[in-house]
């Protein structure tokens, strides 16, 4: 085990496992070239703020789902509206329909009934 004065540590379990116990500070890893996770079962990650991925490089996502239990949105730069918000614009649009109806020059067609 390694530990500081003020309570920080870093444990090598017995059972084969690593425990960092940061004490409310920053961790860091440095100069890693590729940083790689493997687990046979679920990661996790619980955090108090917000999350940042910096990726020049792009970022992928090899799974059948992915899942967000809030609202996506992309190109926030120029687009100020959600995935569900812009879903909503989509569905209760309408267009005008030119020449169909005597004695009118145009009627408004029905909103879509699609929902998917």
């Amino acid at each position: 085990m390694i530990f500081s004065q003020d309570g920080k540590s870093i444990y090598l379990t017995a059972g084969g496992g690593i425990v960092v116990e940061a004490k409310g500070q920053d961790v860091v890893v440095n100069d890693a070239r590729n940083v790689t996770w493997n687990c046979s079962g679920d990661f996790t990650l619980a955090l108090g703020g917000k999350f940042k991925v910096i990726a020049p490089g792009g970022t992928n996502f090899t799974t059948p789902t992915l899942q967000s239990s809030g609202d996506m949105q992309d190109n926030v730069a120029t687009n100020p509206h959600t995935m569900a918000q812009m879903r909503t614009i989509y569905d209760g649009h309408n267009h005008i329909v030119t020449g169909v109806q005597a004695g009118s020059s145009q009627v408004t067609s029905n909103t879509p009934t699609q929902t998917e």
